[in-house]
């Protein structure tokens, strides 16, 4: 199968990087708004719905580099088929992911949240909960990207 040029390679990961810190900023008052009303004066509810839907992602991202596993062994490495298996599964999870990892100002952000109705210690929970499986789901995408993009 044929590759995809180094240049193209190139700027599909730029592309993907671009895409996910803006779209990070266009979902976060949606997915805060989603994630606040089923909290209401429940630490653990808003928590355990943080939970589930980083469960879900870490699966779609394993998915993910299984199947580019799978591809890099039967088309090789850098092909057009791997090039459309990592936008299909990277760019609907990465600005989620994004969402929730620490701002830039090193702390875990959580205005979003308080804005939208949750106490701060709700928020906190939240946010704490979403950490690790964002530190996961940051290291399957690496991997699934390695496998079908490096050469």
């Amino acid at each position: 199968m044929e590759e995809m040029p180094q240049w193209f390679t190139l700027s599909l990961l730029a592309a993907l990087l671009i895409v996910t810190v803006v779209v990070r900023f266009f979902i976060a008052e949606p997915l805060d708004g989603w994630l606040v009303p089923r909290a209401r004066g429940r630490r653990g509810g808003a928590a355990a719905r943080t939970a589930v839907l980083h469960l879900g992602l870490c699966v779609w991202l394993a998915g993910f580099t299984a199947a580019a596993a799978a591809v890099r062994d039967l088309a090789g490495p850098t092909t057009w088929a791997a090039g459309a298996l990592t936008l299909v599964a990277v760019l609907p999870a990465a600005p989620v992911t994004a969402h929730f990892l620490p701002s830039s100002a090193g702390s875990l952000p959580r205005a979003g949240l308080t804005a939208a109705g949750m106490t701060k210690g709700e928020a906190h929970a939240t946010r704490w909960v979403g950490l690790p499986f964002a530190v996961i789901e940051v290291v399957l995408g690496l991997a699934g990207g390695f496998l079908a993009l490096a050469p």
